[in-house]
């Protein structure tokens, strides 16, 4: 369940980046204002949600593990596109 509630949080960060797009020509380089202005989650469980790379044409979003029981578990990532990595994690 901790996994699977980070990533809820990140498909959340990209849907509220796509919407941010749309409305401004160009992809948010703050994630502060993806949580005012869409309720983005910048803390899900046991994951900090980050925007790791950013620019106006794409992101990378991380949810990273912040409690010793998830730390084995790495990162999730997801990017404009949709890409999810490791595709491994994404899976389970």
């Amino acid at each position: 369940a901790r996994r699977a509630d980070a990533k809820t949080a990140l498909e959340q960060l990209r849907a509220a980046q796509e919407m941010f797009r749309a409305e401004r020509g160009s992809y948010s380089l703050d994630l502060a204002e993806l949580v005012n202005t869409f309720g983005v989650p910048n803390v899900s469980g046991d994951y900090n949600i980050l925007l790791v790379n950013t620019g106006v044409n794409g992101f990378l979003a991380e949810g990273r593990p912040n409690t010793a029981r998830q730390l084995s578990d790495g990162s999730l990532f997801i990017n404009q596109d949709g890409v999810k990595t490791p595709a491994d994690k994404w899976a389970k």
